[in-house]
């Protein structure tokens, strides 16, 4: 048989190598706000959710029409339309942490009590200052406090990660409702949503 040009190489996969709709996991790293805080005990350095629903948003770079010759040339913008906002689902864990790392995180955006951002020990943390061996030093910017960067990764049928999907500059913006049915033993399954920046993907494989 003659030999195939690069681009037309066949590439073999195993009958059960279907990439799957439910095989995704997000990885969140908590933002530095949270060192004012005294959740070690809860929140190890990253927080893993096996998420469903719409974990990838559409990309758009869309086109516009130029006039020409009484006619239109359609070419890029070049410009990429903002993201729309990511609404996953998750499975509740039975001591409540995953679900309670949202919720703090949303507590520190405005506190349930007093309305303030960061509400530490009764009052608000100053988030552009912070003491450092009795002396002072600027710190991030209050966006850089509160914002994190959030990684799904796609698994394959063995739970390899094959995809790696980077939101930039991640926040919670709202936590799903909890429904108690002491009927119905099932888990509890509730959602989030987040705001993001940019998103960057590499295959890993």
């Amino acid at each position: 048989m003659a030999d195939l040009p690069v681009n037309a190489t066949p590439y073999e996969q195993a009958p059960l190598n279907k990439q799957r709709a439910d095989k995704f996991l997000l990885v969140i790293t908590p933002p530095a706000i949270f060192r004012n805080f005294d959740l070690d005990r809860i929140f190890p350095n990253a927080i893993q959710y096996s998420v469903y629903g719409t974990v990838i948003p559409q990309i758009s770079v869309p086109s516009v029409n130029v006039g020409y010759a009484n006619q239109n040339l359609k070419v890029s913008s070049y410009s990429r339309v903002p993201y729309e906002d990511i609404s996953v689902n998750f499975t509740v864990d039975n001591r409540f942490r995953n679900y309670y790392f949202i919720y703090k995180w949303l507590d520190i955006l405005n506190d349930d009590v007093t309305g303030m951002f960061a509400k530490s020990d009764g009052k608000a943390i100053d988030t552009f200052i912070t003491p450092v061996n009795g002396s002072y030093k600027i710190k991030q910017s209050e966006e850089a406090l509160y914002m994190s960067d959030f990684t799904v990764f796609s698994l394959d049928e063995y739970n390899n990660k094959v995809a790696e999907f980077t939101y930039t500059k991640a926040f919670p913006i709202s936590l799903g409702s909890l429904t108690a049915n002491y009927r119905d033993p099932s888990l509890y399954d509730t959602t989030f949503t987040f705001s993001f920046s940019q998103l960057y993907m590499k295959l890993l494989i």
